[in-house]
């Protein structure tokens, strides 16, 4: 029996984004408005990488010092910073969807959350594998020899590298989540 290796966008490679997605089209086939689909569907992507993007937000805009901005992002509670960002960012991802599946179905946006998912953790990557550890110890610094990708979220990169010196596992998360947006907006921005 021959097994067939998965496509670029296969959902095997896009594991996190299926429960959004199979909430999406589940829905989709009721009378709910497109912002709500959206918005539904986000909720079946929340808690993966939010909680780096929160942390980023506070600690890179919260902080004076890098120590304090380090300081402020290892802290589990969520500030002013972050959780403005955090509102403002599903606004938008739901916004961009809920347009999405206005302009051309839920289909093609269940396909944006399949690849969206695959291409934002990828993206991520970027700072690991070309910013030093901000700070030794930490899940960036144990998992930093898998980052082999050079590509992504420039924008948090280039941030974590002037407010705090190098990444950290919220930098990386918050990576993610902007190349997220910036994915939804560039597919939004296609003709």
């Amino acid at each position: 029996m021959t097994v067939r290796r998965p496509g670029p966008i296969s959902p095997r490679r896009c594991g996190l984004g299926i429960p959004a997605t199979i909430v999406l089209l589940i829905l989709a086939q009721t009378a709910l408005p497109p912002l709500m689909l959206a918005i539904f569907a986000l909720a079946g992507l929340a808690a993966t990488t939010e909680d780096g993007f929160a942390d980023v937000a506070d600690g890179f805009f919260g902080g004076a010092t890098r120590e304090r901005r380090l300081e402020i992002m290892a802290d589990s509670r969520i500030g002013s910073f972050g959780g403005l960002a955090l509102i403002l960012l599903q606004i938008a991802l739901a916004a961009g969807l809920a347009t999405i599946v206005t302009r051309r179905g839920a289909d093609a946006a269940a396909m944006v959350i399949l690849c969206g998912a695959a291409v934002s953790r990828a993206a991520a990557l970027w700072p690991w594998a070309l910013l030093k550890p901000a700070r030794h110890g930490g899940l960036s610094h144990w998992l930093i020899t898998l980052a082999g990708a050079r590509f992504g979220a420039f924008g948090v990169g280039a941030l974590a590298k002037a407010r705090i010196g190098g990444h950290t596992g919220d930098v990386i998360g918050a990576a993610q989540q902007a190349a997220w947006l910036r994915y939804v907006a560039a597919y939004l921005m296609l003709p």
